[in-house]
Formats: C-alpha cells, sequence, structure tokens
C-alpha cells in the first residue's frame, strides 16, 4: 500500500481548488454573465470564496517562511478583501470598490512574490511549468487592478476584468498540474 505524506495531499488539493476559483471567479467576470450584477456578484463570492479557502490551506502548509508563503499570507488578505467586499453591505458603491481595489492589489503583491520565487528554484521542467503559471496570475490579476481603476461603464474595464479573470484562471491551473506533476515523483511515497 502506498502512503502519501499529508502535507502533500494538502498542497496538492489546495492548489485545484484555488484553480476551481479562479476558474468560477472567471466565468463571473465574463459577459453575458458579467453583466446581470446580482449573478456575477453571487458567482465572484463563490471563487473568491474557494479562492481564499485555498490560499490559507497553502499558508498553513509552508512550514518554513519564505517568499511564497509571505506571498500566500499577503494574497489571503487580498482575497480577505474581495470576500468582504461582497458580504458587507455598502451605501456606496465608491466604498465598495476600493474594497475591491485593495483586495486586487493584496492579490497582486502576494502572487508577485510567489512568482519572484519561483524563479530561485531548480532549473527543472515542473519549476518552469510553476513560474509560468505564477507569471500568468500575476499578470492577470494586475489587469484586474488596472480594471478596477477605470470608470465602472467603461467597456475597457468589463474586458479587462473578463481578460485578467482568465489568465489568472490558466495560470492557476498550470501551477496545479505543475504541483501535481511534482508530487506525483514516486520517492515522496512511502510503501505501508
Amino acid at each position: 500500500m502506498i502512503r502519501i505524506d499529508n502535507n502533500t495531499q494538502l498542497t496538492t488539493g489546495a492548489m485545484w481548488a484555488g484553480a476551481v476559483g479562479r476558474i468560477v471567479t472567471a466565468v463571473g467576470n465574463t459577459p453575458p454573465i458579467s453583466l446581470n450584477n446580482k449573478v456575477a456578484s453571487d458567482i465572484n463570492l463563490i471563487g473568491y470564496t474557494i479562492q481564499l479557502a485555498a490560499t490559507a490551506v497553502l499558508v498553513d502548509t509552508e512550514e518554513v517562511l519564505s517568499l511564497n508563503k509571505v506571498g500566500n499570507i499577503i494574497q489571503s488578505g487580498g482575497l480577505s478583501a474581495e470576500v468582504a467586499g461582497y458580504v458587507l453591505p455598502f451605501s456606496d458603491p465608491n466604498a465598495q470598490q476600493t474594497i475591491f481595489n485593495i483586495g486586487n492589489e493584496g492579490q497582486a503583491l502576494g502572487t508577485g512574490l510567489s512568482f519572484v520565487y519561483s524563479l530561485n528554484s531548480n532549473p527543472t521542467v515542473v519549476n518552469l511549468y510553476n513560474s509560468f503559471g505564477a507569471l500568468l496570475q500575476t499578470i492577470g490579476i494586475n489587469m484586474l487592478v488596472i480594471a478596477g481603476y477605470l470608470p465602472s461603464t467603461s467597456s475597457l474595464r468589463q474586458q479587462l476584468n473578463s481578460i485578467g479573470s482568465w489568465i489568472q484562471a490558466i495560470g492557476a491551473i498550470i501551477q496545479a498540474i505543475a504541483q501535481t506533476i511534482s508530487e506525483s515523483d514516486l520517492s515522496k511515497f512511502q510503501t505501508v
């Protein structure tokens, strides 16, 4: 019987859960869904909540303080702001948008730190996938940061939100694949 280290299972599962959360959010930011504010808000809340839970698990599974762990901690803060923006009652839409902007900026900083961390990894195919996925996520979330400062009626804002969300989702999928490949290394399994 083969036994897998619990952190291995948690990390791989969290990477895939985060990718699913990013896909859900991308769907919520894609026209025509994004044109219905209530439906888009509900879908995005679900997506950001999944991402937050997954990122929190990643923080917990990293035992050593590293640039990646700090990036995930900051990203968790950004995702928390996103969730707060959907669940807290706002009478002023500008205040809500400010919370969303803070959340996106936190995610951008966190993914940027994780990308820099990935560049210091040994040059392997798996690490290349991981770095490329982190780069895509950083590009995607920064597109959302830019969109957040455009007028809410701007078609460019909607395009940046949609495209940036999908770029971020693709990056998360690539990183989840890299994690799955990395953790399928048989030397990390123990026979029981």
